[in-house]
């Protein structure tokens, strides 16, 4: 079995260097001394042969594309994520984005994201603005697809409707639909699956379709053309179910290929295939 991880963090602790950040000490125990590249190394001997590098800031964004150049089939994607809205104000962001534009330029930058709506923690005293603000780098973000005629990794989080249905009327009006666009980690309505899928949308899908908790998930999938499929790990987070608790690791995928195989009949080599036609790597 051979699988293209489209979408891990090899970027962010502790993948990169074993440091906690957004995990507890015990959790990091079985993940000693460990760093990006081994985990590539484990991935590879568990039939990975390609995986994109999502930037979800300038800082981890600069750090995919050095990432990316150490290996011919590693590659980076660069973006600030719409959580970075929380954090930054509009010109700091501004400021950063534009360094991100010309990271962008790199040869072993094959898309642009994530980027998107993420309403999710959002509190309603600050709802307006921090909305407002994350729309207009998303859309700084399409206009960068546009430009640079490379595919857009999208992100989209929500406990209402309401970031969906943003995304879909912004990608209507401002992204040229020139190159793919794909629903990274994919989640939202039927209506809203739906209408994205009559766009072009690509769905990836990760370990949370595994969960005992995932059925919505699960539903959604059945609804998605089989030649539209994605799947990635987005390692360090949602691991299979298999591994609930832990630190998802990129070697990890295999057990979510295999679940989808056995649940929904899908074959690796399709999701092999529509992986490198999405990003259009040519394969020999």
């Amino acid at each position: 079995m051979q699988i293209f991880d489209t979408h891990c963090h090899y970027n962010l602790e502790p993948l990169y260097s074993g440091q906690p950040e957004y995990f507890s000490i015990k959790q990091l125990e079985n993940l000693s001394n460990k760093n990006w590249q081994s985990h590539w190394l484990k991935a590879q001997q568990s039939g990975v042969v390609a995986t994109l590098i999502p930037g979800a800031s300038l800082s981890s964004s600069r750090l995919a594309v050095e990432i990316a150049k150490s290996d011919p089939n590693l590659f980076a994607s660069v973006s600030l994520h719409p959580n970075n809205s929380e954090k930054l104000d509009l010109q700091q962001l501004t400021e950063d984005f534009a360094q991100v534009a010309q990271l962008a330029k790199d040869e072993q930058v094959i898309a642009i994201g994530e980027t998107g709506l993420d309403y999710f923690h959002l509190s309603s005293k600050n709802f307006s603005e921090q909305s407002e603000l994350q729309k207009k780098i998303f859309k700084l973000h399409i206009q960068l697809a546009n430009k640079l005629h490379k595919p857009l990794i999208i992100h989209s989080r929500d406990k209402k409707d309401q970031a969906y249905q943003d995304i879909l009327k912004i990608l209507k009006t401002d992204y040229s639909f020139e190159k793919p666009f794909v629903l990274h980690c994919v989640s939202g309505s039927i209506d809203y699956l739906q209408a994205m899928i009559k766009l072009g949308a690509y769905l990836s899908f990760a370990g949370n379709i595994s969960y005992d908790s995932g059925q919505g998930l699960r539903d959604l999938l059945k609804l998605v053309p089989k030649n539209r499929l994605l799947i990635e790990t987005d390692a360090p987070f949602l691991p299979p179910q298999k591994y609930r608790g832990q630190v998802n690791q990129p070697y990890m995928i295999k057990e979510t290929a295999l679940f989808m195989q056995k649940e929904f009949k899908i074959n690796p080599d399709q999701l092999l295939g529509n992986s490198f036609h999405f990003f259009d790597i040519k394969t020999n």
